[in-house]
């Protein structure tokens, strides 16, 4: 591995930003890198489609970078980015309900394909999602889908730890997949 890149991964996501703000894309990309499957998890959170969620990971990173002198504070690159991807993803679903109440209904026999695609599981678990607050599916979609432990998630999403019900149920329950 480059010295150069190892250096960068060693740095903490203050100077990282601070890098990026100055110019330097090579620390953007480390941050774009560190965060993304966290960014991901809370656009898939929100959306339950997979390729909406990606588009909402690549709008979020794009806004970010553009937006990113508006960063307060450095250290918050993280939860600042996620709260980026939740509002991309608010903006995604109320962009697709504009859409979605101009068409024209579907006929009996398309529709009948499309109930039986593949990513039913996904939806399955998007109705489940549905059912608890913003915080606790980011949580539940960062615990069990990237992995991040309770106190990572509740740092990435800047919400004290014991603030999620989620949160404490899954930690007390002690399961996770793996």
């Amino acid at each position: 591995m480059d010295t150069m890149i190892g250096e960068r991964l060693e740095m903490s996501d203050a100077r990282l930003a601070e890098m990026a703000l100055l110019g330097e894309s090579a620390a953007f990309d480390t941050l774009v890198r560190r965060f993304q499957r966290a960014v991901y998890a809370v656009a898939f959170a929100a959306l339950s489609d997979r390729e909406a969620a990606l588009d909402v990971l690549q709008e979020s990173f794009i806004s970010a970078y553009r937006q990113l002198h508006q960063l307060d504070d450095p250290a918050k690159f993280g939860p600042w980015v996620c709260g980026i991807a939740r509002n991309q993803a608010k903006q995604h679903i109320r962009s697709r309900s504009r859409i979605a109440s101009r068409e024209l209904p579907m006929p009996e026999e398309e529709a009948a394909v499309i109930e039986q695609r593949p990513d039913r599981l996904a939806e399955e678990i998007g109705g489940a999602l549905a059912c608890l607050t913003e915080t606790q599916a980011d949580v539940i979609a960062l615990f069990y889908m990237e992995g991040y432990s309770i106190a990572e998630s509740a740092a990435l999403l800047g919400v004290p730890q014991g603030r999620s019900s989620a949160a404490s149920t899954t930690r007390d329950n002690g399961s996770r997949r793996r």
